[in-house]
């Protein structure tokens, strides 16, 4: 996963949710492993937790009102963020502030951006 390297070589410790398996008759089914609607849970010494949903551009709002619904379990350290992968290898991370989701950073051409106004604080 593109993201859990990325976590990795920034100097986290990255746990993955992974997908299970399961077999009915001759289907085959997959369920979601979610950690709290998060695909991923990163963390580094001295550092706030990170809680990272990953999914694509169009999967925005969906993916936005699945965390809000868990309701407000974070601890003001945790710092929970919104992967969205858009065609030509780009990736918008949006950040929970104040419950809503605001965009802090974007990796372009493999180049990270952080937004205006957003210190590092965010990777």
């Amino acid at each position: 996963m593109e993201v859990e390297k990325f976590l990795i070589s920034q100097g986290y410790l990255c746990h993955r949710a992974r997908q299970s398996y399961f077999r009915a008759g001759n289907k085959v089914f997959t369920r979601s492993n979610d950690i709290f609607q998060c695909d991923i849970v990163a963390k580094m010494k001295d550092k706030p937790t990170l809680w990272v949903q990953v999914s694509t551009g169009s999967r925005r709002s969906e993916k936005e009102r699945k965390i809000r619904e868990i309701g407000d379990i974070w601890n003001s350290q945790d710092i929970v963020q919104l992967w969205l992968r858009f065609e030509g290898g780009i990736w918008k991370i949006y950040q929970l502030k104040d419950n809503n989701f605001v965009e802090v950073a974007k990796i372009e051409r493999g180049k990270y951006y952080i937004m205006k106004g957003e210190d590092d604080k965010n990777e």
